[in-house]
């Protein structure tokens, strides 16, 4: 029986402490970094949808229109005297009678057309 020549030490099926440490650090970073993407996502959009909004604007000054943020809240407060609204009606009107945030207009045609008030200047 002889003594094993073999220098190299057996390896571990189990990762070594230092080893989790690089796995767990990489597992946070891939959720900040996912957590980050999905944020700047989203403000993408918003500030999408504020550029169409202030190019809606300045095509109506040019033009003479009434300005879309004045044609949402009258449209808006025409939404709120109605009856038979839901919830979600309710809370959309008057999210943009309260707001100068930019308008979800196509929300409240939308209200509009489900209760027959949409007129042709609010198109």
């Amino acid at each position: 029986m002889g003594v094993s020549t073999n220098s190299h030490p057996a390896l571990s099926p189990q990762p070594h402490l230092a080893d989790m440490d690089v796995i767990i650090q990489l597992e946070k970073d891939i959720t900040r970094y996912e957590a980050d993407a999905a944020f700047y996502e989203a403000r993408a959009r918003q500030c999408r949808s504020e550029a169409a909004f202030l190019r809606e604007e300045l095509e109506n000054e040019r033009t003479g229109k009434e300005p879309a943020l004045e044609v949402a809240r009258k449209l808006a407060e025409t939404i709120l005297g109605l009856q038979g609204l839901t919830g979600a009606e309710v809370a959309a009107a008057a999210e943009r009678t309260f707001s100068d945030d930019p308008v979800d207009i196509e929300r409240l045609r939308q209200i509009a057309t489900n209760h027959s008030i949409l007129s042709a200047e609010l198109l």
